[in-house]
């Protein structure tokens, strides 16, 4: 028997969602006839520091995000990496803030860049191999960033309930092209991207391919939810395979003579504890074969002055010696887990990674969070701990044709891993 208004509710939807999509066309032609580009409507006012912003306008808009908050941009101005420089925006209608957003214009050059040693055998990635080399002999660009080049998910912007997504992203290719007409004459930016999407929520869809932009899958970040029955690491090994259980027992026993300690702002500032720290950081950014930046020494002190609580410096002593570190920054009840150093000579003795992996989730369970956000590396080694993989997209521009080079380059090294995904649960 055919239900009636459920066949009139389905042709409804199909109706509208073609007018909609109709309408858009429309809207497509008239701006490609008129010569005009498509318009949010928004009143947009662009920042350079932090202090100049307006706190209490910005605070409306951000949704609890720490990621976003005066206080972390401010510790990322503040200790920004070599060649980096911040932007800000506050989108208005009708004079009421309804949107805000952050930016980064990046100087990259062959400084940052190290040549890969090619593998003896000709083989395809030999090929690609030289051109990468012959690509970091040249290597000389701007970036600009909509979104945060420091860490993975969506920390680029946020918005009032209500404000559609098309708004939202045409207000983004405005503040772009603002920040670019303000950068004339001191700097030409020759790649624009836009960061992260999480292909769970609803992205933008062609609004910014409509700018030129390219789609590009950047790999999952890897994030471990916590499950409400876990009140302790116990419950939390209680809940896996025998086989992860036994590895679980198996590290903690490696790492048992590793000595955790959290550092405070003044330890963190200690000059002598600062430069081993960072040359732990160097040990882990120099192993990227492209990488964007490099933190400046004082950007952990700097997270730990304006975050306070909300940020966890934690050292690892064994030997004598400081062996590792690791940070992680509490978003409401969000744990992201950041930055990390580690003595690769003495990691397999200890299990060291293992052991920050494992006591970045008694830290979650202890203070109660609901996830932990792992980011994009080691796929293999977090999925074995609980992780699970939500993809990211980006959108990326070029200047002219002749830099799809770049984009090539990039995306090559930018591509998704291939590591395999485990279930270490029951």
């Amino acid at each position: 028997m055919i239900d009636h208004q459920k066949h009139h509710r389905q042709l409804k939807r199909i109706f509208q969602n073609h007018h909609i999509k109709m309408g858009r066309n429309i809207r497509k032609i008239q701006d490609h006839l008129h010569g005009r580009k498509p318009s949010s409507g928004l009143n947009i006012n662009l920042y350079e520091t932090v202090a100049q912003i307006p706190s209490d306008e910005w605070n409306s808009v951000n949704q609890d995000n720490v990621l976003l908050s005066p206080e972390y941009l401010k510790a990322v101005e503040d200790t920004s990496p070599k060649g980096m420089k911040s932007y800000y925006a506050i989108h208005y209608e009708n004079s009421k803030p309804v949107m805000i957003s952050y930016y980064q214009m990046l100087k990259v050059n062959r400084a940052l860049h190290e040549k890969i040693s090619p593998e003896p055998e000709v083989s395809t990635r030999n090929f690609i191999v030289r051109i990468h080399d012959s690509f970091a002999e040249k290597l000389n660009f701007n970036m600009l960033i909509c979104g945060n080049a420091l860490l993975s998910g969506e920390n680029g912007f946020s918005y009032l309930p209500g404000l559609d997504r098309e708004t939202v992203y045409l207000g983004i290719s405005e503040s772009l092209r603002r920040i670019k007409d303000r950068l004339k004459g001191e700097s030409t930016i020759d790649i624009i991207l836009i960061k992260d999407f999480s292909v769970k929520n609803e992205g933008p869809g062609d609004i910014f391919p409509r700018f030129h932009f390219q789609k590009f899958s950047s790999g999952p970040n890897m994030v471990v939810p916590i499950r409400k029955e876990w009140h302790s690491f116990e419950d939390y090994t209680k809940s896996m395979k025998s086989k992860y259980r036994r590895r679980v027992k198996s590290s903690l026993k490696k790492g048992r003579d590793l000595i955790k300690k959290s550092l405070t702002y003044e330890e963190l500032s200690d000059s002598t504890i600062r430069k081993e720290i960072y040359e732990l950081y160097l040990e882990v950014v120099n192993r990227a074969k492209f990488k964007l930046f490099a933190l400046d020494i004082d950007f952990f002190a700097g997270l730990k002055k304006q975050l306070q609580d909300n940020f966890m410096f934690d050292l690892y002593y064994a030997e004598k010696r400081i062996v590792g570190f690791t940070t992680r920054i509490f978003n409401g009840d969000v744990m992201e887990g950041y930055t990390h150093g580690i003595k690769y000579d003495l990691n397999r003795r200890y299990e060291l990674y293992q052991n920050i992996l494992y006591d970045d989730i008694k830290v979650a369970i202890e203070n109660k969070c609901t996830q932990i956000n792992l980011g994009r590396t080691s796929i293999a080694m977090k999925s074995s701990v609980g992780a699970i993989a939500d993809e990211l997209t980006f959108f990326i521009s070029l200047k002219n044709p002749v830099s799809n080079h770049i984009l090539k380059a990039i995306k090559f090294f930018l591509k998704p891993s291939s590591e395999i995904c485990r279930n270490p649960f029951a």
